[in-house]
């Protein structure tokens, strides 16, 4: 069973280090690197790192284009990841270790981990956690992946408690998650500052406290660990 890492990216200017990390990833797995360039800055950084460079035209949104991007993976399998993402260490050992290939589900899902303050440390608060990702699947699987703001993947998939790490707010100023949420509200209101999704891209401005733990090796749990850990004001 062989195994694709699809990866989109914008080319900005936090993406590099973790481009190579995942490069890094792809070859002690023994798996294709495909990167999906959106724009001229996007594509360079395909062509630097990838396997597979694939030219893409978002429309401002990921969602557009990750089924036919998918269509330039040759594995058997696919692993969708953001620009800003990485993998615990106990999800790299499932995708080692575990006989995922033949266990049966044609998806996998994981609990995404918002880091907070460092690299070490996710939110544990409500809505932050937890928010599983259907990120695992079959190629024919990823191809149906539909298009719109915030989509999900329709498919039924098996949430395994193995941390996906998000980046999102140690990457991004909070100026530039503003101009991201902008854009998602100009193409669906409410999608980039409503009373839900505000919160996922301006946390500052809509809460006065959230709650952290230490991801450890990234075996999370679930339910159990909502609202646990140390409190972090946002504001006075």
């Amino acid at each position: 069973m062989s195994l694709s890492i699809l990866v989109f990216t914008r080319g900005d200017a936090f993406a590099p280090p973790f481009l190579a990390d995942m490069w890094a990833l792809s070859r002690s797995l023994g798996a294709e690197l495909v990167i999906a360039g959106d724009g001229d800055a996007g594509m360079a950084l395909a062509q630097r790192f990838a396997d597979v460079a694939v030219p893409v035209h978002c429309d401002r949104i990921q969602e557009t284009e990750i089924a036919r991007a998918s269509g330039f993976c040759r594995g058997e399998w696919v692993l969708k990841l953001d620009d800003d993402d990485s993998l615990s260490p106990a999800l790299i050992d499932f995708l080692r270790r575990y006989n995922w290939q033949t266990a049966g589900p044609k998806a996998y899902a994981f609990p995404y981990a918002w880091l907070w303050g460092d690299h070490k440390h996710f939110i544990t608060s409500p809505p932050f956690w937890p928010d599983p990702h259907p990120r695992l699947m079959v190629k024919g699987e990823m191809a149906r992946w539909p298009t719109g703001v915030h989509q999900n993947h329709p498919a039924s998939s098996v949430l395994m408690p193995l941390a996906l790490l998000h980046h999102k707010f140690l990457a991004k100023t909070l100026d530039e998650r503003r101009e991201v949420a902008a854009r998602y509200d100009s193409l669906q209101q409410g999608a980039g500052t409503g009373e839900h999704y505000g919160k996922f891209s301006l946390p500052e401005l809509y809460c006065e406290t959230l709650t952290v733990r230490e991801v450890g090796d990234g075996n999370v749990g679930l339910n159990e660990w909502i609202g646990t850990g140390e409190t972090v004001r946002l504001r006075e």
